[in-house]
């Protein structure tokens, strides 16, 4: 054999592909199945909230065939599409499989948090309140964004500084307690009626309690105003 033609054969084996190669690329990539549940996972979430996915790695030494064709993705379970997951991924190519990888999905938003411990039945002031952005996923309760309506509420239970703030945590200050000296308005807005009267319950804003007319004797049932007046129903 010449030595042109012993190059020639030379040449045309490097050109080959090798066989380690070919066994590399006939498994389906798991990074490749990661980038398609993200990129499925990000579709289905609002595209202006803040959200992070992580996905569970999948045993390095589960072998899939290389997928010719598109892979599908399917939700798996429930039709939350967020916290805790599974998506469903399937190949529908000569080597047919299908796959569940689980995933983690956490939304953030901005909530209001405690910047101080409270007691039960402490007064939330104002300043006690700031906003924060939390994985809203891992709250529980009907977590607020506005401020405004925990200013000036009761806590109906210790809670944590830097905790977010639920309306299951709150609770309606009570402007009269039982035994207080009231007044009590009747009429309506261009002619009213004042008189003196004692709370026998105790009331928060707006809750209907029995107050004792303290002329006549009589109950009559009365809407908490504010700290000492109280209005009679019509």
């Amino acid at each position: 054999m010449n030595k042109t033609l012993t190059a020639l054969i030379y040449t045309l084996a490097a050109m080959l592909p090798s066989t380690g190669v070919r066994a590399e690329t006939a498994y389906q990539s798991h990074d490749a199945v990661y980038e398609e549940v993200k990129t499925y996972l990000a579709a289905r979430l609002d595209a202006q909230a803040d959200y992070e996915i992580s996905v569970q790695a999948i045993d390095t030494r589960l072998r899939l065939a290389a997928c010719p064709v598109g892979l599908e993705l399917f939700p798996a379970g429930g039709q939350n599409i967020t916290g805790r997951l599974a998506v469903g991924v399937r190949c529908t190519g000569q080597t047919p499989w299908t796959i569940y990888v689980s995933a983690l999905v956490k939304a953030y938003r901005p909530v209001v948090v405690l910047n101080r411990p409270l007691q039960r039945g402490e007064i939330i002031q104002p300043g006690y309140l700031s906003i924060e952005k939390k994985d809203v996923t891992s709250l529980h309760g009907d977590f607020i964004s506005d401020p405004g309506q925990a200013a000036y509420k009761q806590a109906a239970r210790p809670i944590l500084a830097g905790s977010a703030v639920s309306l299951q945590q709150l609770k309606e200050p009570v402007l009269v307690k039982r035994g207080d000296k009231v007044t009590i308005s009747a009429g309506q807005a261009t002619f009213s009626v004042k008189m003196n009267g004692q709370a026998m319950r105790d009331g928060a804003k707006d809750e209907l309690i029995p107050v004792k007319n303290q002329s006549s004797g009589r109950l009559v049932s009365a809407r908490v105003l504010e700290p000492g007046l109280v209005s009679i129903i019509n």
